[in-house]
């Protein structure tokens, strides 16, 4: 609606929302730096996807209130967003079943506050926080992922990332997790409790993790897996692996799994 549109801000207190059902692309303009969006009825309105895509001079957003949920799409919808601070506590995503590049390159967002935030019924996070390089900490530790299929390019290039905790993510339906965890910048990371059995593709999961130094894999379950591809690739800090639990029966692939671990003295396989 308002797409390519060249005012820096807008008055929206007086518009009617109540019969709108697709809010898709509606703010695609990168002018914008202030907009409030409180008034907003959003009982009808089902997709989101796109909705401040490009707004990468947005720094102030107030979202609506939302206590009946209708909306299942929210692919894209902060997209490249200029924002420093994201409040969704008061967003209802008790429906959507579509979160994929829902912050992706939106490389000025630094906190995410997400209340109680509802992904039971999401189906793929495909590079959700994907190039959210400002990124110094998430807590996800409310996310219900019992659902999800698809989790690749979750966390990449999340270069700024200085603490993560997934500890309740229920992986029983994901089948592909590739580069996952590409180029992020952490030290250590336990993946222990992970539930890995269904997964098929684990391409480039630490690819390029530069100050990776350690990994604890636990009982992790490489049973389903096909693809190694880049697995560790570029994982120039890595000085040991225990990679006992793997199993690699299924695995068709393992290209340059192992390329330029300079470091890498030993290992347990």
């Amino acid at each position: 609606m308002f797409r390519y549109f060249q005012a820096s801000s807008l008055e929206l207190s007086m518009f009617s929302t109540s019969l709108v059902e697709d809010m898709s692309y509606m703010f695609d303009c990168s002018e914008l730096s202030s907009l409030n969006l409180s008034t907003f009825d959003m009982k009808k309105v089902r997709d989101v996807s796109y909705m401040f895509q490009l707004t990468s001079n947005l720094k102030n957003l107030t979202l609506w209130k939302n206590d009946i949920n209708s909306i299942t799409s929210m692919k894209y919808t902060f997209c490249n967003i200029g924002i420093e601070y994201l409040d969704l506590s008061n967003i209802n995503t008790t429906g959507v079943e579509n979160m994929y590049y829902l912050f992706h390159n939106a490389k000025e967002l630094k906190s995410i506050n997400f209340g109680n935030f509802d992904t039971s019924k999401v189906t793929t996070m495909k590079s959700m926080f994907s190039q959210c390089s400002s990124l110094e900490s998430l807590n996800l530790s409310s996310f219900d992922t019992s659902k999800v299929m698809y989790m690749n390019n979750l966390f990449s290039e999340c270069q700024g990332l200085k603490f993560i905790d997934i500890s309740s993510f229920n992986m029983k339906n994901v089948i592909e997790i590739n580069y996952m965890f590409r180029e992020i910048r952490l030290e250590s990371l336990d993946i222990s409790y992970l539930n890995t059995s269904n997964i098929q593709g684990m391409s480039g999961l630490f690819y390029g993790a530069t100050k990776l130094k350690s990994i604890n894999f636990g009982n992790f379950d490489t049973s389903q897996v096909t693809s190694f591809e880049e697995m560790f690739s570029n994982c120039v800090s890595l000085e040991s692996l225990n990679l006992s639990s793997f199993n690699t029966e299924k695995v068709k692939t393992m290209e340059r799994m192992f390329y330029s671990c300079s470091k890498l003295n030993y290992y347990i396989h």
